[in-house]
């Protein structure tokens, strides 16, 4: 009689498992969903609308940026694009060089522009090596504080 049961609730989940998977593949639904993007202004954007990010418009896009909205309360991270520094926290992004960061980063300027499309242009500065990244409290810190943003891992190239 158990063994029934247990029979009975696996091929009921694998079915209804079954079914969600085909549901979303007949709906277009996938893991690589477009979300809308924010213009530095705040309106929003269509989802095949492009984001044009210069020096003017930068720090208040990216403090827009769904990743920096969710960074901890308390996060201080130092960002160099060329000998601009910037200080970055939570769904704040500022000129100015940050006194005690958690982390330092530091990319070349020729980066701005596509950071409309933010994943694939962190994912492209870390992989061609032009991204410095240095950690300036101790890593399970750092985990912890950060736990917070780990969703986005995929951006960063983990």
């Amino acid at each position: 009689m158990k063994k029934r049961f247990y029979l009975f609730i696996f091929l009921a989940l694998s079915v209804g498992a079954i079914a969600v998977l085909m549901g979303m593949y007949f709906l277009g639904i996938n893991a690589n969903v477009v979300k809308n993007v924010k213009s530095a202004s705040g309106s929003e954007k269509g989802a095949k609308e492009m984001v044009l990010i210069d020096k003017n418009n930068f720090a208040g896009y990216l403090a827009q940026n769904e990743i920096i909205s969710s960074l901890p309360k308390g996060a201080v991270i130092s960002l160099k694009i060329d000998s601009e520094d910037y200080t970055v926290g939570r769904g704040s992004v500022v000129k100015a060089k940050a006194e005690n960061p958690d982390l330092e980063v530091s990319i070349p300027g020729s980066y701005i522009a596509g950071m409309g499309d933010f994943c694939n242009t962190v994912k492209r500065a870390i992989n061609n090596g032009d991204a410095v990244i240095s950690l300036k409290i101790g890593r399970v810190s750092f985990l912890w504080k950060y736990r917070s943003v780990m969703r986005y891992k995929d951006c960063f190239g983990f």
